[in-house]
């Protein structure tokens, strides 16, 4: 795969989010994370690992950032007092969560442009790797979103622009021009058909500050709806939808939805709850989103069946 364009883009490098996590907090704990982690599962239903789930294989405390350990992130924070800790934590949504910014004038294009590399791109890559045809839904991922591994512990993943394949220990990145070239970069023969395919040579803008903007809403309405996952039992892992870019859970036969263009928290009646405008520069943005997502669930439950 070529190297990145040198425009200030972050250089690719292989990572393993869950021994990252375990090392930061020194190896005391079973650790859980937001980002899809290896070993690679190609089993159903999910050919996915769940990254917040409770179970434990050994006799360690879990720590997670949804609330299905025995201690929350939150409570490392704060116990440790660590500045490198504390920044760690921010940066991948584990706690002290960053406020999410005014969006770019450039919101809608990058949406739309990513939102073509993951329903053309990243998840015909993935159904192929995994050799299940429905298997394209994509996961948040340090810098965007990507595929979860698959066997050969692999993963493609867009990481603020730059498209990166790693491969165990090692990863490899450019920055795409067209969807065309990064369907060949990758081993696909042409850019998947579907609704939101473009001209497969028009040029990809993948402006950085859209790119940041965007990660940081996955970011959040990944973390909430895993935490509404964990309050209401649902079974399945909060997904990306790639045809869409929402960000989606699945509670008991509901779909709660954030979507991405226009931002915002939407209830299973598709009605908008919360503008990613309502939310910009506050520090209370998680609980005030998993509030009303709990009461607006509490208001179209049915009485039975959930």
């Amino acid at each position: 795969m070529p190297s990145p364009r040198a425009d200030h883009r972050p250089q690719p490098r292989a990572h393993h989010p869950r021994a990252e996590a375990r090392a930061a907090v020194g190896g005391r704990y079973t650790v859980r994370v937001l980002e899809p982690s290896p070993p690679a599962i190609a089993a159903p239903p999910y050919y996915a690992d769940d990254p917040c789930s409770r179970a434990c294989d050994d006799e360690r405390l879990v720590v997670s950032p949804v609330g299905t350990g025995d201690l929350g992130y939150a409570q490392l924070i704060a116990e440790r007092d660590d500045p490198a800790f504390t920044r760690f934590c921010r940066q991948r949504w584990l706690g002290a969560y960053p406020q999410l910014a005014p969006r770019p004038r450039t919101w809608s294009r990058t949406v739309a442009e990513h939102r073509t590399l993951a329903a053309q791109v990243l998840a015909p890559w993935r159904a192929r790797s995994v050799g299940v045809s429905d298997a394209r839904g994509l996961r948040i991922t340090s810098g965007g979103f990507g595929t979860p591994f698959v066997p050969g512990e692999r993963q493609l993943r867009l990481d603020q622009g730059v498209l990166v394949l790693q491969r165990a220990g090692e990863a490899d990145g450019f920055v795409p021009d067209t969807v065309a070239e990064a369907a060949e970069v990758v081993g696909l023969a042409a850019p998947a058909s579907g609704p939101t395919r473009p001209d497969r040579d028009e040029r990809l803008v993948l402006d950085p500050a859209g790119c940041r903007s965007l990660a940081d809403w996955l970011w959040f309405a990944t973390l909430v709806l895993e935490m509404l996952r964990a309050r209401t039992g649902g079974r399945w892992p909060v997904l990306i939808d790639p045809d869409h870019l929402d960000v989606v859970a699945r509670v008991g036969d509901a779909e709660v939805r954030a979507s991405s263009d226009p931002p915002g928290l939407l209830d299973p009646r598709g009605r908008c709850l919360l503008e990613h405008e309502a939310l910009e520069g506050r520090d209370d943005h998680v609980d005030a989103a998993l509030d009303m997502l709990l009461a607006a669930l509490g208001a179209s439950r049915p009485p039975t069946g959930w």
